[in-house]
């Protein structure tokens, strides 16, 4: 499936890393904690009728952290080329 439900979910999870990135009281060692385990929450979601148990876990948790890794990924893609640059 090409278009599936954790198609958005990166951009979601790097909206969700720049709002706790702004917030005062979050380190920012936390934030990758932070994301990985809503990608992993947001993975579990969407895959809830893919079969049995461990197949489900395994596929949820999976997609959650390539997602939660590509969120990172999209945030430090546009830092270094519209923040960064600009100094």
């Amino acid at each position: 499936m090409l278009m599936g439900p954790m198609t958005t979910a990166p951009l979601l999870l790097c909206a969700l890393g720049v709002l706790l990135k702004r917030t005062p009281h979050v380190k920012n060692w936390a934030i990758p904690w932070a994301l990985t385990a809503a990608g992993v929450a947001l993975g579990l979601a969407s895959t809830w009728k893919s079969g049995q148990v461990g197949t489900w876990l395994m596929e949820g948790a999976t997609q959650g952290v390539v997602a939660a890794a590509m969120s990172q990924w999209y945030y430090q893609m546009w830092k270094q080329a519209a923040v960064d640059r600009k100094k």
